[in-house]
Protein backbone atom coordinates (compact mmCIF):
# COMPACT_ATOMS: atom_id res chain seq x y z
CA UNK A 1 0.00 0.00 0.00
CA UNK A 2 1.02 3.60 -0.80
CA UNK A 3 2.42 5.71 2.24
CA UNK A 4 -0.34 7.88 2.93
CA UNK A 5 1.84 10.81 4.02
CA UNK A 6 2.90 11.32 0.38
CA UNK A 7 1.03 13.95 -1.27
CA UNK A 8 0.96 11.15 -4.46
CA UNK A 9 -0.45 8.42 -2.77
CA UNK A 10 -3.80 7.65 -3.80
CA UNK A 11 -6.25 7.70 -0.77
CA UNK A 12 -10.52 7.38 0.02
CA UNK A 13 -11.60 10.38 2.35
CA UNK A 14 -14.58 9.52 4.96
CA UNK A 15 -16.38 12.53 5.74
CA UNK A 16 -19.24 13.06 7.96
CA UNK A 17 -20.56 16.46 6.96
CA UNK A 18 -17.64 18.79 7.01
CA UNK A 19 -15.14 17.13 8.88
CA UNK A 20 -13.17 14.32 7.86
CA UNK A 21 -13.24 10.88 9.65
CA UNK A 22 -10.51 9.08 8.09
CA UNK A 23 -8.03 8.67 5.20
CA UNK A 24 -7.39 4.89 3.89
CA UNK A 25 -4.42 4.11 1.36
CA UNK A 26 -5.77 2.83 -1.90
CA UNK A 27 -3.19 0.31 -3.64
CA UNK A 28 -3.42 -1.57 -6.52
CA UNK A 29 -5.64 -4.44 -5.39
CA UNK A 30 -9.37 -4.16 -4.63
CA UNK A 31 -10.52 -2.49 -1.43
CA UNK A 32 -13.49 -4.82 0.31
CA UNK A 33 -15.68 -2.02 2.74
CA UNK A 34 -18.55 -3.20 5.01
CA UNK A 35 -19.43 -3.94 8.27
CA UNK A 36 -17.71 -7.53 8.52
CA UNK A 37 -13.94 -7.32 10.38
CA UNK A 38 -12.90 -9.37 7.50
CA UNK A 39 -13.20 -6.59 5.26
CA UNK A 40 -10.20 -3.67 4.38
CA UNK A 41 -12.34 -0.74 5.55
CA UNK A 42 -14.66 -1.36 8.36
CA UNK A 43 -18.01 0.85 8.81
CA UNK A 44 -19.77 0.59 12.24
CA UNK A 45 -22.80 1.36 10.54
CA UNK A 46 -26.69 -0.24 10.55
CA UNK A 47 -27.13 1.03 7.39
CA UNK A 48 -23.93 -0.64 5.41
CA UNK A 49 -24.06 -4.36 4.69
CA UNK A 50 -21.45 -6.84 5.75
CA UNK A 51 -19.78 -6.77 2.43
CA UNK A 52 -20.97 -3.10 1.35
CA UNK A 53 -18.59 -2.17 -2.02
CA UNK A 54 -15.40 -3.24 -3.81
CA UNK A 55 -13.10 -0.23 -4.65
CA UNK A 56 -10.37 -0.45 -6.88
CA UNK A 57 -7.78 2.05 -8.19
CA UNK A 58 -5.91 1.47 -11.57
CA UNK A 59 -3.16 3.56 -13.61
CA UNK A 60 -5.32 7.11 -12.53
CA UNK A 61 -8.66 5.41 -12.69
CA UNK A 62 -10.77 3.61 -10.57
CA UNK A 63 -14.57 1.76 -10.04
CA UNK A 64 -16.61 1.05 -7.16
CA UNK A 65 -19.27 -2.04 -7.12
CA UNK A 66 -21.78 -2.44 -4.83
Amino acid sequence: MPDPTEPSASRLLLFSGQQQLAAFPVGTGPLLVGRATTCDIVLHSPYISQHHARLWHARGSGGLKT
